[in-house]
């Protein structure tokens, strides 16, 4: 009888061994997917000297940063990695300034909205540039957002607590998920212009209409009778129907394509019109780095 206690004793402390090591181990994979991303910000008021009166953060660098590095919605990164500086400083200066750090600067819901985008892009960005040049953003595990860790706002948060509170600041509109773009194609095309508390609402009307153009946001299936949604509108699509019957005071008429249909151009309208009676459908989501591949010259 002493034996077999000893050994059920055994036995019980290897599975217990086991499942610790199972838990260090995935704590370990965990941390090691995380990306921790912080830049001093600038040392003296000289390097803040040009910072426009009254703005919070300059997003002038990050205007910089878009004019030079971005093109046709992809991003050079072999570029900016050679000359990281601005977007370096841009970031640093989100470390210090923010709704909760300096709340005199944001005291409207569309200065936080475009200084929400504006981090959740420039961290997003500056991420891929560090893993640059993998091909792929996919995480080994969860999702990209969630393995992004940012100083901004003097406190830690993940990119996905930051598109949380650009969703609070657009009261949940559900367009505002097309402005934040992960570095992968199938998240869309990241917008060549820095969003602004002025024109933010406009923007957001605008970068709306050019996704519902994109073939990684929106294709349409006729034989097959199907609509395909990307992510960023797909996971979305009981939002965007909600927002639809709420602005015009139904209960349950009102489908995804009316929703879709309500911002979009003329002839997107006429493109979704095709569709009605097709099923919803998820587009498979492409991971690949968001980069722009500079053309290769040719003598032919």
């Amino acid at each position: 009888m002493k034996c077999l206690d000893n050994l059920r004793q055994s036995k019980c402390e290897m599975d217990f061994k086991g499942i610790l090591c199972g838990v260090i181990l995935a704590m370990a994979m965990a941390g090691c997917s995380t990306v921790r991303l912080a830049e001093p910000a600038p040392a003296d008021a000289e390097a803040m000297a040009d910072k426009p009166a009254g703005a919070s953060c300059d997003y002038r660098l990050w205007q910089h940063v878009l004019d030079h590095y971005v093109v046709e919605g992809y991003v050079d990164y072999e570029r900016l990695k050679a000359d990281p500086d601005d977007l370096k400083t841009f970031i640093g200066q989100l470390g210090g300034c923010g709704p909760a750090s300096t709340p005199d600067k944001f005291s409207d819901d569309r200065s936080r909205l475009a200084y929400w985008i504006n981090a959740y892009n420039a961290f997003a960005m500056l991420a891929a540039m560090k893993n640059h040049p993998r091909p792929s953003v996919k995480p080994v595990l969860g999702e990209f957002a969630d393995q992004v860790l940012c100083r901004i706002d003097e406190q830690w948060l993940r990119l996905s607590q930051i598109a949380d509170r650009a969703a609070t600041a657009g009261k949940g509109d559900p367009r505002i998920r097309l402005a934040l773009i992960d570095p992968a194609k199938g998240s869309g095309k990241l917008s060549g212009t820095a969003f602004t508390p002025e024109h933010v609402d406009t923007q957001i009307v605008e970068l709306y209409q050019q996704a519902l153009a994109d073939p990684a946001i929106l294709q349409i299936n006729h034989e097959r009778q199907a609509l395909q949604l990307g992510r960023p509108v797909y996971d979305y699509r009981r939002q965007y129907v909600e927002r639809y019957r709420t602005r015009f005071g139904t209960d349950k008429s009102g489908t995804i394509i009316n929703a879709l249909a309500d911002d979009a151009t003329a002839q997107e309208r006429r493109k979704l019109g095709s569709a009605l009676g097709y099923r919803i459908v998820p587009m498979p989501y492409d991971w690949s780095l968001n980069e722009w591949v500079r053309p290769k010259c040719s003598l032919d």
